[in-house]
């Protein structure tokens, strides 16, 4: 029986599939009369093993069980991710290639999934239809969700008990989503894309913006309040032109591709200034950038990159033909950075493959007598000076930094939340020896630095504070952009990163504690 082939098309181009006696794919060819990028399939059944190549020659093993669940990953730059399933087929444990394990339970008859990393535990609870209902996060933050008769969300619930309403057609295309802060509404063609896009501010404020398609759905002309874009697509999908003001000043990107969808010419220009900048990029096999050349055939201003196995670069050599050299440990660990008057920056890791210790050594290398740039070779050539400059870092279990002490001893600490983002530091202005690091913390004094950062349900960063009262407010709107921003001096005292964003009050240009709260 001989392998099938398979030609679909779609948007304008006829990838061609071949199959073997199993029906399991073998190569998959894109634009063959074209392009001829080209994704394979390697099945080794003895070990259950997939070796999948993709359009870039990057490389994929996924090793399988008697059930076909993939229990073992590969990537393409040798990283090893391994999973554990029980006997319903859930995924029970996930272990990273940093030997971070992720651990699931179920109840509930698997409506309830309790994910723990480390010491931060989540909950997902989900209903009858397998759609979830709720995720409470390590950090104690609940979002809801609520879903009508036909399975799409009309109710979700942020941490901060934000209502976000979503309404649909008899088609089912959305067609308005309305929140606290605004309402936005979607008109769309007969195909379901959308034309119109209308937001209403609490104000009665009015921000409309128009799309229009190509045939393919692709957005190639947007027109709001402020300017009209547009953009152009190549037969295989990619964007070839953008251009901002087209019938003003005509900001222009154009862009140019080769086999593999990746950018080898880039050309930004106006209407005034054409081919103001032109950037070539030159790639190897794997699709890397082996040579950026800025200005070709003009001043021809390049910098060439050589990468190892593993893909990291290790030689860089800049438009004045000066190399800088990086080294690499057994671990795929950054070692050493060389630059090109002999320079070096030392890096040390804990098992975690963080870095603990930065260190700018003061005494160079001679480069012209040195032809072995292997990092066991270039630290045995290095020495240490009480001039050097190091930093040193600790880590908690969760991978999150907790403390540092810089080139002048001075301490500082960092608190986080269960995402890992910052909500409070302090830098104390008693130096400490490097000795004392993680052992003895300093005493604390009134010219200690302190700041602290409050997140909204979403993430975005909403009150920055630091020790000196000062208060950064930003606003956001629910699709996520950055609408107000606004700096004032206050009270407050560095103490308040114990308190809740809901304690802050703005009056005018004031930031006060609501006294009620406290």
């Amino acid at each position: 029986m001989q392998n099938k082939i398979l030609s679909i098309k779609t948007s304008g181009t006829l990838p061609s599939i071949v199959y073997d006696k199993s029906n399991r794919p073998l190569k998959k060819i894109h634009d063959p009369d074209g392009i001829k990028a080209t994704e394979t399939w390697e099945y080794h059944d003895e070990e259950r093993l997939v070796i999948y190549t993709d359009t870039n020659q990057s490389t994929h093993k996924t090793y399988h069980d008697k059930l076909g669940r993939i229990i073992k990953e590969i990537n393409g730059l040798e990283q090893e991710i391994t999973s554990t399933w029980d006997e319903l087929s859930r995924l029970t444990k996930r272990t990273d290639s940093l030997q971070q394990s992720t651990i699931l339970t179920y109840d509930d008859d698997n409506r309830t999934i309790i994910s723990t990393l480390a010491s931060s535990t989540s909950i997902i609870k989900k209903n009858a239809f397998n759609e979830i209902e709720s995720e409470l996060n390590a950090d104690g933050e609940l979002k809801q969700k609520k879903y009508d008769v036909d399975g799409q969300i009309n109710t979700e619930i942020d941490a901060d008990s934000h209502a976000r309403i979503y309404s649909y057609n008899n088609a089912g295309w959305l067609i308005e989503i309305k929140n606290p802060l605004n309402k936005v509404q979607y008109k769309h063609n007969k195909s379901g894309q959308v034309e119109e896009q209308i937001e209403l501010g609490l104000n009665n404020e009015v921000h409309a913006s128009i799309f229009k398609r190509d045939a393919q759905g692709r957005e190639i002309m947007r027109i709001d309040a402020n300017q009209i874009s547009t953009k152009t697509f190549d037969r295989r999908g990619l964007e070839t032109d953008k251009i901002i003001d087209p019938d003003g000043i005509g900001i222009r990107t154009h862009y140019e591709y080769d086999g593999l969808g990746k950018v080898v010419l880039e050309i930004k220009e106006s209407n005034d200034y054409p081919q103001q900048f032109i950037t070539q990029f030159e790639r190897d096999p794997l699709s890397r950038v082996t040579n950026k050349i800025i200005a070709p055939g003009q001043i021809n201003l390049s910098t060439q990159t050589i990468y190892n196995a593993l893909g990291n670069y290790i030689i860089t050599v800049d438009p004045n033909n000066h190399p800088s050299y990086a080294c690499f440990d057994v671990a795929n660990n950054q070692r050493y950075a060389i630059d090109a008057l002999g320079g070096v920056i030392g890096k040390k890791y804990n098992g975690n493959g963080q870095c603990i210790e930065e260190r700018h050594y003061s005494i160079p290398l001679n480069l012209n007598t040195i032809d072995d740039f292997s990092w066991a070779f270039i630290e045995s050539l290095l020495c240490t000076s009480d001039q050097d400059k190091v930093m040193s870092y600790a880590f908690n279990a969760e991978g999150y930094c907790i403390a540092s002490l810089n080139e002048h001893r001075q301490f500082t600490q960092y608190t986080h939340n269960a995402q890992g983002k910052l909500i409070h530091e302090i830098s104390y202005a008693t130096p400490i020896n490097r000795t004392e690091f993680m052992v003895k913390t300093p005493p604390s004094t009134p010219e200690d630095r302190q700041s602290a950062w409050f997140y909204d349900g979403r993430g975005n960063e909403r009150f920055r504070i630091n020790g000196e009262g000062a208060v950064h407010e930003q606003t956001w709107n629910e699709e996520g952009w950055l609408i107000d921003s606004c700096y004032a001096r206050s009270i407050l005292s560095c103490h308040i990163f114990k308190l809740l964003p809901s304690n802050l009050v703005r009056s005018k240009n004031q930031f006060v504690l609501n006294s009620k709260v406290i």
